[in-house]
């Protein structure tokens, strides 16, 4: 044995069934049955994101336990999902703040318990808990099966928030993946392929790092396409009845809608508000609802309105601050009671809310008219 080798024995209980199975297949089972796996991770001296690669039974997990212990988080049966990820030891701003990291910033999932979540849900959801771990405790994430259980493109969107979260932060992750397609999100620092025996440097790593392009189809939809993502709205299930309605799909799958209603206002003319932004749990972390958002406001301008957002929730209001397309409006973070505007869908709250006003490039005309338009388009417009 070398000292980059791994040797695993397994004792074999021999019987008549064995003895067949020997037979049939020419494969002589020895008592004790051996496996030897090669360790020659070299990670880079300065690394942040790391993944071991291979198929089943290449020793991936074997070799994601030399760094440490592999987490695993035990969810209980009835308490939400970020009451269970605090008590890894974060308060609820922290709890919220790693969920949405890892792409699940669907505050009505946040408060169910583990086991009411679907399949994409219940992964990301242990990926913020492995997160959270890691956080309060150190040393490096460890992260084995990821994105085995989910769709191919929940495990693209999955991949690309966690680099990202990575990247902002001073976390090391490891994760062991038997989907190639995933590298060109995850943008590791490091593959290693137990089966090739080496570990191949990404020279482009870090902040260089382009994702793929997402390809994604804008249409005007009825009103009855809410029904799809009414549910995973951060505040209420309701929508009036009046809003334009746009979904938008990635590879013939719905995957986010934006809905927009008339803005009356005497000192406004023309003047439009966001009414609800929703992305499928399974497709946050990717910035579709944000840039969804934008493509729908430059629309609005593009056929001489105006446009403004006004929300509660501050994952959306932090990429505006810094994004050159909207400015904060003057009411914004203060309480509004919006008295004598209730028919047009404005609730009555006491929460600070952001507000914002877009001011960034306008549509073409072509394109613009996709919202003006008072006829459903069912054909839809392209958007990179």
């Amino acid at each position: 044995m070398t000292s980059n080798e791994i040797i695993l024995e397994t004792q074999v209980e021999h019987d008549t069934y064995t003895e067949i199975a020997e037979k049939m297949f020419d494969i002589p089972l020895e008592d004790r049955m051996r496996t030897t796996i090669i360790n020659n991770i070299r990670p880079p001296e300065d690394w942040s994101i790391g993944c071991i690669y291979g198929q089943s039974g290449a020793g991936k997990t074997t070799l994601l336990k030399t760094f440490g212990d592999i987490y695993t988080h035990n969810w209980h049966g009835t308490k939400s999902i970020i009451s269970s990820v605090g008590s890894i030891g974060l308060g609820p701003e922290e709890s919220a703040s790693i969920l949405s990291a890892v792409g699940l910033s669907s505050v009505p999932s946040w408060c169910r318990p583990f086991h009411t979540l679907s399949n994409g849900e219940q992964f990301r959801a242990n990926l913020a808990a492995a997160v959270a771990h890691g956080q309060v405790n150190g040393g490096v994430i460890l992260i084995d099966e990821f994105t085995s259980v989910v769709d191919r493109n929940v495990a693209k969107a999955a991949s690309s928030a966690l680099q990202k979260f990575i990247r902002k932060s001073e976390a090391k992750v490891i994760v062991a993946s038997c989907h190639d397609d995933i590298l060109d999100w995850l943008n590791a620092d490091w593959v290693y392929n137990p089966l090739e025996g080496k570990t191949v440097i990404n020279e482009t790593r870090g902040w260089s790092f382009y994702r793929p392009k997402i390809e994604l189809k804008i249409f005007r939809a009825e009103y009855q396409a809410w029904d799809l993502f009414k549910k995973h709205h951060y505040l209420t299930e309701d929508l009036n009845a009046a809003a334009r309605i746009f979904v938008a799909t990635w590879e013939d799958k719905p995957v986010a809608i934006s809905c927009t209603l008339p803005f009356p206002n005497g000192g406004i003319q023309n003047g439009w508000r966001a009414s609800r932004t929703v992305v499928l749990p399974d497709y946050q972390g990717l910035g579709i609802g944000v840039q969804l958002s934008d493509f729908i406001a430059s629309m609005v301008l593009g056929g001489g309105g105006r446009y403004f957002s006004r929300h509660a929730h501050f994952a959306f209001a932090k990429h505006r601050f810094n994004n050159p397309n909207w400015k904060e409006t003057a009411v914004s973070r203060k309480v509004h009671t919006h008295s004598g505007n209730e028919e047009w869908g404005w609730k009555q709250n006491t929460r600070e809310c952001y507000s914002f006003e877009y001011i960034g490039e306008a549509a073409p005309a072509e394109i613009a008219e996709l919202f003006w338009g008072w006829k459903v388009d069912a054909g839809g417009v392209e958007w990179i």
